[in-house]
């Protein structure tokens, strides 16, 4: 009996909902005090800076995508069309009383820039979030230590 229970706890545990970031929306979010259009300008910086690909940038949005170079997400999202999945991110500009309010969401796009692209959008909670915080963070320290 011990030993089936030692088998499923894992399952189980695998099988639990991740937690999501502690933020309005649950993903990886900030407020930077700062206007709407040095805030895209930052984001669009470090983007290039980091080797992401610069897909939209108006006042209300910012999309950035890459190609992934994991074999395991090839397997899981890739298609016979295009083996590669593109990994993409997000930004959603808001001007609020206090700045700029910068909300992400993070998807994985099947078959990029095609007519059968197939977006998957990453629940609040996804591991990916963690990173992204981490970079609004570093984005809105040198943003509000320029302004």
């Amino acid at each position: 009996m011990k030993k089936m229970l030692l088998l499923f706890v894992p399952i189980l545990l695998a099988c639990t909902k991740p937690t999501p970031l502690p933020t309005p929306s649950g993903k990886a979010e900030v407020i930077m005090q700062a206007p709407r259009g040095k805030v895209k300008e930052a984001l669009v910086g470090r983007a290039l800076d980091t080797g992401w690909n610069i897909k939209k940038a108006d006042e209300s949005a910012v999309v950035m995508g890459r190609r992934s170079d994991s074999v395991m997400l090839g397997m899981l999202a890739g298609s016979q069309y295009d083996a590669q999945p593109e990994l993409r991110i997000r930004y959603d500009l808001v001007e609020v009383a206090a700045g700029t309010r910068v909300v992400s969401t993070a998807m994985i796009v099947t078959n990029p820039d095609s007519a059968f692209e197939r977006i998957t959008t990453l629940d609040p909670g996804a591991k990916a979030y963690l990173s992204i915080q981490a970079a609004l963070n570093e984005v809105k320290t040198k943003v509000e230590q320029a302004s």
